[in-house]
């Protein structure tokens, strides 16, 4: 076994290099074509040589790789300057993310709901571990619960634990429910919410959710960046692979001119409905904001955290999902940055830089 011992660590280290290369050419490829996307609808924005000469030098003497150039190229471009102090996404996902313990400490849509007040959460039920049980964590029987569920709303949404990214997500109807709940091993069962008409008239089909990202730094909680997401037509839910992307002021919650198709490209109206961005203001987005920074305050575990959340019909706010480990800020860094004030983020690198290269292991 002692002479296996070195093999293993060998292969160990191998195998860790190898995903982290893996890794940044992932983050590098997707970079690469937002930048493009960016530079192709505006060529001004595109950077000079020297400019990205720069940014190559500053990735590496702020974050200590030339690899964390890409993202902040993307920021730039987008920008129409460099700014320095934004986060690149792939570096935020190795360190800062796992530093927090938010990889470690992953917030599950089955167990939100006991650390938080129930009432902003559109939840009816839970899946745990093929069970089915209500609000109260009882457990209850399908088919009574279907029959009363669907008296009142007439499709119910089923969201996986590990839901990302829109996948995982399924609109059941009384036809399909008992199949999906079957084949379900942990989820959260929710009904359906009329959004404001401000916002639904932008996406009729899918509901427009707005992502609010929240920091809690020794108890004190402050909002970053938000982001209206909005559906294509046809589209039962929104889904980040097809998502548009509109940046929020956070003071005026009025949204931002121009915002962005999933790939990056830059729109200033919805390609489905035609309804332009500009001078268009997120229904109560103060008591949203209220809302969120208040629950991340009870939740001081999580530095970051990126609350979904829904303006009804009503005025209301309700909270779809919370989102820890790695947040999804580069859109935020765009449009907002640099979002974090958090002193000696970029250094993380320097604190246990074998570790983060390591396999996620959670």
């Amino acid at each position: 076994m002692r002479v296996l011992t070195p093999i293993f660590r060998t292969f160990a280290k191998y195998h860790a290099r190898s995903t982290a290369r893996h890794y940044d050419r992932d983050h590098a490829l997707e970079a690469a074509e937002a930048y493009q996307r960016i530079v192709h609808a505006a060529p001004d924005h595109a950077l000079s040589p020297a400019t990205r000469r720069d940014i190559r030098k500053h990735a590496k003497k702020r974050f200590g790789g030339a690899e964390y150039a890409p993202w902040l190229e993307v920021y730039a471009a987008w920008q129409g300057r460099f700014v320095p102090g934004c986060i690149p996404d792939n570096y935020f996902g190795r360190y800062i993310a796992r530093a927090f313990g938010n990889t470690l400490i992953k917030a599950k849509n089955t167990t939100v709901p006991l650390l938080l007040p129930r009432s902003p959460f559109p939840d009816l039920a839970y899946v745990i571990r093929g069970t089915l049980f209500d609000r109260d964590f009882r457990p209850i029987e399908p088919k009574p619960f279907a029959r009363k569920a669907f008296e009142a709303y007439p499709y119910l949404y089923v969201k996986a634990q590990d839901s990302l990214r829109g996948h995982g997500v399924q609109r059941a109807t009384p036809e399909t429910l008992s199949e999906i709940l079957s084949a379900t091993e942990n989820a959260c069962v929710q009904y359906p919410v009329t959004p404001h008409s401000e916002l639904s008239r932008l996406s009729p089909d899918a509901v427009p959710t707005l992502r609010i990202t929240t920091t809690n730094v020794g108890g004190h909680v402050r909002p970053v960046g938000a982001t209206l997401r909005l559906g294509q037509m046809g589209e039962t839910h929104v889904q980040s692979q097809s998502a548009m992307r509109i940046s929020v002021d956070l003071g005026s919650g009025q949204l931002f001119a121009t915002g962005a198709l999933a790939n990056w490209t830059p729109i200033r109206s919805h390609p489905d409905t035609g309804h332009v961005f500009s001078h268009i203001t997120i229904p109560n987005f103060h008591g949203a904001r209220r809302l969120v920074v208040e629950l991340h305050g009870r939740l001081p575990h999580f530095f970051v955290l990126g609350w979904d959340v829904v303006v009804t019909d009503r005025g209301d706010i309700k909270v779809f999902e919370v989102n820890s480990g790695h947040t999804d800020i580069k859109f935020h860094e765009a449009n907002h940055g640099p979002i974090f004030d958090t002193p000696r983020l970029d250094r993380m690198h320097v604190k246990g830089a074998i570790a983060a290269h390591l396999p996620d292991r959670f």
